[in-house]
């Protein structure tokens, strides 16, 4: 965000992070050749949401929307033990 002035945009999705795209761009931004991948070798999902980047996986049954999915809110709520708050 700070060199281009905005994230990458849903449709470029992470792997934009890999390779030149614009004058401006001073990475690779991640230290891999390509895009990486959950621990059961899907693709991450890459979204901005409220305009910031959020990154997730669908965990092992590799669908979005059931009990399974990793992402920030699953992350908070494992370091809590299930409290809300900080």
């Amino acid at each position: 965000r700070i060199d281009m002035g905005d994230y990458p945009s849903e449709n470029q999705g992470i792997g934009v992070l890999l390779k030149e795209s614009d004058p401006r761009w001073r990475g690779p931004y991640l230290s891999r050749t390509n895009t990486p991948l959950d621990p059961w070798g899907k693709a991450l999902r890459y979204r901005l949401v409220d305009g910031k980047p959020v990154i997730d996986s669908a965990g092992p049954d590799g669908q979005f929307g059931t009990p399974d999915d990793i992402n920030e809110k699953s992350k908070i709520k494992e370091r809590t033990g299930g409290c809300t708050r900080f």
